[in-house]
């Protein structure tokens, strides 16, 4: 599931509230079965992406800000793989100082 769908989703069951997928279905027009793989994971199209967005924009005139989430999203992404590099790094140290503890104890 994309983090814009995702966002959407989250967004659009706050503003509604906990209703059944009848109701969600009767305010968007979505089937029912369409709106529960929706949930669960299902790739939205665009149509219902931009039904859910025009929803959201005339009921509660609040879009998504699809530049910040992206944006968010990539600076997430990249600190995760600074993260992941410095983990790694951190654990070749520590295998190296292992290492040399080991050479200096057998000579």
């Amino acid at each position: 599931m994309s983090i814009l769908q995702k966002e959407t989703l989250k967004r659009f069951c706050d503003y509604t509230g906990r209703k059944t997928l009848d109701e969600y279905s009767v305010m968007t027009g979505i089937e029912r079965t369409r709106l529960f793989r929706l949930m669960h994971g299902a790739e939205m199209k665009l149509s219902e992406f931009e039904i859910l967005q025009s929803f959201l924009a005339k009921k509660f005139d609040e879009g998504i800000d699809w530049q910040g989430i992206i944006q968010e999203a990539e600076e997430d992404k990249a600190a995760g793989e600074v993260t992941k590099d410095f983990r790694i790094q951190w654990e070749r140290e520590r295998r190296l100082g292992r290492y040399l503890e080991d050479s200096k104890k057998a000579a």
